[in-house]
């Protein structure tokens, strides 16, 4: 996200700051609107984005071969060749740390889930699920008016620092 953010403002940068910082937010606007209207006119009504469903679906392969073992409590312990992990449905963690850091369902967790005929989807976290992108996305960024229209502040308008030549080849932004 950070590298293709960087990439589409690398012409705003060019630009001095207020003129710069009015650009991203233009930038940001329309894509907030382009986010909001892919999502009410989405056709299919899925609980979750359709990325997430085909990564899960990718890993309800990897599942397969995994062996659960239930225990008391929501807890099993899924065999995956020689390694063993613990699971616990109730708490959604894993001892190999996915569960917790993506909000996904790991391969191991999706053979326990299986293996109590529960379907995957229910275990994934809200931030991935389609009310929670149209929650967000819902308000979107207010318009604001031109420059001319700004309030003026009282005092001596700002002026930038005293330049300087630094030494070496000039940096390309």
């Amino acid at each position: 996200m950070c590298e293709a953010f960087n990439g589409t403002i690398c012409r705003a940068r060019t630009k001095p700051l207020i003129h710069m910082l009015e650009d991203i937010r233009n930038y940001v606007m329309e894509r907030i609107y382009s986010k909001q209207n892919l999502m009410s006119h989405d056709l299919v009504d899925d609980t979750l984005c359709s990325r997430i469903k085909k990564k899960l679906e990718k890993l309800v392969g990897f599942s397969a071969r995994s062996v659960a073992r239930p225990s008391v409590g929501g807890l099993f312990q899924v065999h995956e060749g020689v390694d063993a992990y613990s699971v616990c449905l109730n708490e959604r963690t894993c001892t190999c740390k996915a569960w917790q850091l993506t909000g996904l369902p790991c391969r191991h967790a999706i053979a326990s889930i299986s293996f109590m005929r529960v379907d995957p989807c229910t275990y994934v976290d809200d931030v991935y699920r389609k009310f929670t992108h149209k929650k967000y996305y819902r308000l979107g960024l207010p318009p604001m008016n031109g420059e001319r229209m700004w309030p003026k502040v009282p005092g001596e308008p700002i002026k930038p620092p005293p330049y300087r030549v630094m030494p070496g080849r000039p940096k390309k932004n």
